[in-house]
């Protein structure tokens, strides 16, 4: 057998084969490491990743809970939102005049307690 050959062949299995190790460890290393995910949901993905290789990671990577995606994100961060959006309301009524300065100094301190 021809070495040129057999380097040919041994780059074709090669080349497949490192980006689907790195799929994999990748997985594996989010499974552990995303904090949007609970016990019970990371072993459950520990299991599929490991059990099911290519397969499993491949679908962890699509269907994984992205970061700032979990509702205790949202549910905090649309609270900060509507805050900030009270008081830009209530400026706008302190600039129309619709409300006096002591009025807008008492809404925002509600607020932001």
């Amino acid at each position: 057998m021809d070495w040129g050959f057999s380097a040919f062949i041994l780059l074709l299995v090669l080349i497949p084969i490192i980006p689907i190790a790195l799929i994999w460890i990748s997985a594996l290393v989010d499974v552990f490491l995303n904090p949007e995910l609970s016990l019970l949901a990371r072993m459950f993905w520990l299991v599929i990743v490991i059990l099911i290789p290519f397969f499993g990671a491949v679908t962890y990577h699509l269907l994984k809970p992205v970061r700032g995606d979990s509702v205790f994100f949202r549910a905090t961060h649309s609270v900060e939102a509507s805050v900030a959006d009270q008081i830009a309301k209530a400026e706008e009524l302190k600039a129309s005049g619709a409300i006096t300065e002591e009025e807008f100094k008492r809404i925002k301190s509600d607020l932001l307690a």
